[in-house]
């Protein structure tokens, strides 16, 4: 009688990785790699305990191989939710990743990478940590001498966004000249490719979304390091990402948009650098986005205009290129945070008593779908930009 062959548990796998000899570590590292590309199985080698030692092959004589095999395991569970990424960061395999970032095989920088992006998420301390020991270097490399595939430059810059939420970070990854940089990942048609795996041939949709996804972290760079303050909004505006940013604005993915909202948002503190995105000709997309974009464009976009009508003949572009009628039904339909954002461009209109008329003109229209609407709108108005 043949006995069926069974998958090893992963309470063995784990057992093997601690203390199996190298070729069971190898093809045990293998298997728990291959497991947590799927939810159960990452859960199912969380619970049995695989991060100490993915950590610990990461960090220690493995060969390069198998520290790439863990950092992809690592990685899969590092994307999944908060009580990995702790496990993982408790651990202590950011020196080790920081040092996969420099080796010379493709797959090693993409998987640190990947691991180091999605632990960033854990928060400040993760990320002042990742500076501290010596991450924001690497990365920049990786972003500026076109290292790995466009999706993980893309995933570098986001990482790097992230890292500068500190002061410490933000002096590091300007110091490495990074603005340049991210500004040429915002550029239309200038993303840069990436070198492709000697293990896959990528399809050119697969590419071109890195490149979208690129453009988007691109941006979201930008704005991380202009949020730090005025010394940074004014060395982005003279490293010359208005244009670029106005181009996403109107031509990238949905989240290259609204990453472009969102930098030009933290670009526009001063009313010089305000006058000179309008001036850059960002009005027409950003008229656009608040009519066609999704819900986090649209409200992105209520955001930056919120600072661009801080200044009177602004308010007077959005009456006239026909800007009131979203706001009003992002009033009175929007999430929280759009219905914030649009009242309080609303207020600044309404702020020249002879644009009251107009909006209470609209007000049918933007309620129409709302029970009870034109009424409760106008409560709205009333509360909130009156």
């Amino acid at each position: 009688m043949v006995r069926e062959k069974r998958d090893p548990s992963p309470d063995s796998l784990v057992a093997a990785l601690s203390r199996g000899e190298a070729e069971d570590r190898a093809k045990a590292a293998a298997a728990v790699e291959a497991l947590t590309a799927n939810a159960v199985g990452r859960e199912a080698v969380f619970v049995a305990g695989v991060v100490p030692p993915l950590v610990e092959m990461l960090s220690g004589g493995a060969t390069l191989q198998i520290r790439i095999l863990a950092a992809s395991a690592l990685a899969n569970l590092a994307r999944a939710q908060a009580p990995q990424r702790a496990a993982i960061l408790a651990a202590g395999p950011l020196p080790a990743l920081v040092a996969l970032l420099e080796c010379a095989q493709l797959e090693g920088k993409e998987y640190a990478t990947q691991t180091l992006h999605a632990l960033t998420v854990a928060g400040e301390k993760a990320c002042l940590a990742m500076v501290t020991v010596g991450a924001v270097p690497p990365l920049v490399r990786i972003i500026r001498d076109r290292l790995a595939r466009a999706r993980t430059i893309a995933m570098a810059a986001g990482a790097l966004a992230k890292m500068s939420c500190t002061d410490i970070g933000t002096a590091q990854i300007v110091s490495e000249g990074a603005i340049p940089l991210f500004i040429d990942l915002v550029q239309p048609g200038r993303v840069p490719e990436g070198r492709r795996s000697s293990a896959q041939v990528r399809s050119r949709g697969n590419e071109e979304e890195g490149q979208a996804l690129g453009q988007a972290m691109g941006a979201l760079a930008l704005a991380a390091i202009a949020s730090r303050g005025i010394e940074q909004q004014v060395s982005i505006f003279t490293a010359g990402a208005f244009p670029p940013l106005v181009a996403l604005l109107g031509q990238g993915s949905p989240e290259g948009r609204t990453q472009a909202a969102v930098a030009l948002a933290a670009l526009s503190d001063s009313p010089e650098l305000a006058d000179d995105i309008v001036e850059e000709g960002a009005l027409h997309p950003l008229f656009s986005l608040i009519n066609e974009g999704n819900d986090e464009g649209k409200t992105q976009a209520a955001a930056l205009m919120v600072k661009l009508t801080e200044n009177k003949p602004h308010c007077q572009a959005v009456v006239s290129n026909g800007a009131l009628l979203p706001l009003l039904e992002m009033l009175a339909q929007g999430s929280p945070m759009g219905k914030a954002n649009a009242a309080g461009v609303l207020r600044n209109i309404a702020m020249d008593v002879d644009q009251r008329a107009p909006l209470d003109a609209l007000v049918p229209i933007a309620a129409k779908r709302i029970p009870g609407g034109a009424q409760i709108l106008r409560d709205a108005l009333e509360l909130y930009c009156l």
